[in-house]
């Protein structure tokens, strides 16, 4: 754990880069284990192009982004968005606070696929989707996820460069000193922040983008 004498808001990076140096040779993957993920990517570049004009014949491909759906709380079929294709995701840059010597400037940005709202009813919970895609040596800064639920999967990225951190609520005070919580993950990791916790995420990488989809799970209206 470390100390951070600053404002709630703001994460420190502790020993994070001295891990870093420890954990990580030159080529990013952690000593001590196998090359099993990146050989079984190696493999799955390394193979021959699909040709899918066989399956095209079997299978009635829609274009778009719809689909008739049954919708339980409506008890009726809607035609709804369902797929996200990534050539309409929209991104925005974050919004950045003040940060903390040694954070950099380096903001990361995100786009929304999905955004449902609790059923008023209450049977149904609502949800949001997204990507979150963090540049070389991008942050996105604290947050907290109130009391909704948020869930992330690591989809691209170096190995063992990217940082999550949560803010220990059992060493937090008004006024005082925030303790940080870090793990280093890298790509097909996945994490969670329960709702009332305060997170923040970090691309340690100076050459490599991390990409990571996330979820929203909203409580019942």
């Amino acid at each position: 754990m470390e100390e951070v004498p600053e404002e709630a808001a703001e994460a420190g990076d502790g020993d994070v880069n001295e891990v870093l140096r420890m954990l990580v040779d030159e080529e990013g993957v952690e000593k001590g284990q196998t090359n099993n993920n990146k050989s079984a990517a190696n493999n799955t570049s390394s193979k021959e192009e699909f040709d899918r004009s066989q399956l095209l014949e079997k299978v009635d491909v829609l274009a778009g982004e719809e689909a008739d759906v049954w919708t339980d709380s409506m008890e009726e079929i809607e035609q709804l968005s369902v797929i996200a294709r990534r050539e309409n995701m929209v991104s925005n840059v974050l919004p950045a606070i003040k940060r903390r010597k040694g954070d950099g400037d380096v903001r990361g940005s995100a786009g929304q696929s999905f955004d449902l709202d609790s059923d008023p009813k209450g049977e149904y919970t609502g949800y949001a989707m997204g990507q979150l895609f963090l540049p070389p040596g991008g942050m996105k800064d604290p947050e907290s996820v109130g009391n909704c639920a948020q869930l992330f999967t690591v989809c691209a990225g170096q190995e063992g460069y990217i940082e999550i951190a949560y803010y220990n609520p059992n060493e937090t005070a008004a006024g005082g000193p925030w303790t940080s919580q870090q793990f280093l993950l890298g790509p097909r990791d996945q994490f969670r922040i329960p709702p009332g916790n305060n997170y923040r995420v970090r691309n340690h990488s100076s050459s490599v983008e991390a990409v990571l989809a996330w979820v929203i799970i909203r409580p019942p209206i």
